[in-house]
């Protein structure tokens, strides 16, 4: 979390955008794939981080325990995306 938060940091300073941690400090051990979990964060945090460019804001991480793991929440305070952007989110490279 901390090393995807550094390496996108640049990101942040051109557009703004101040990152928020809300880190549970207890959080169970897990198994993963650090890089993937790393490049997947890095590729939200990017995303967040240009749309937000029109003014800034902040971009909240929050770690939690879940079930049989570990639950992690990225939320930023930009404009969203409109209705028919939202309807192919998870297309690939739409």
């Amino acid at each position: 979390m901390e090393k995807a938060l550094f390496l996108v940091n640049h990101q942040f300073e051109l557009n703004a955008v101040d990152p928020v941690r809300r880190l549970d400090p207890s959080l169970p051990a897990i198994m993963a794939d650090q890089n993937k979990i790393q490049q997947l964060l890095m590729a939200l945090f990017i995303n967040a981080a240009q749309a937000m460019s029109r003014g800034g804001g902040h971009l909240t991480v929050t770690t939690r325990p879940a079930d049989q793991g570990v639950e992690i929440e990225v939320a930023d305070d930009g404009p969203g995306m409109q209705p028919e952007v939202a309807r192919h989110a998870f297309e690939p490279f739409y």
